[in-house]
């Protein structure tokens, strides 16, 4: 979950040239991790209390800026 997380807040610092966020690229991430974090949870490679952890800082609202 750290590494989520600072794969997050590293993605979030991302700036265009013209200074603007790149919230997509946020977006992207989020929706490929959950979609990792569904996988593992469901070949067992993830116990529930991870996957749930790993869904929480996927949030939506979460470790953003």
């Amino acid at each position: 979950a750290g590494t989520v997380a600072a794969h997050l807040e590293a993605l979030s610092s991302l700036r265009d040239g013209e200074g603007h966020g790149l919230d997509d690229v946020v977006a992207s991430y989020r929706q490929l991790a959950t979609a990792a974090t569904e996988r593992c949870e469901a070949a067992g490679r993830l116990t529930a209390e991870q996957a749930l952890r790993l869904r929480e800082i996927l949030a939506p609202g979460q470790l953003e800026h």
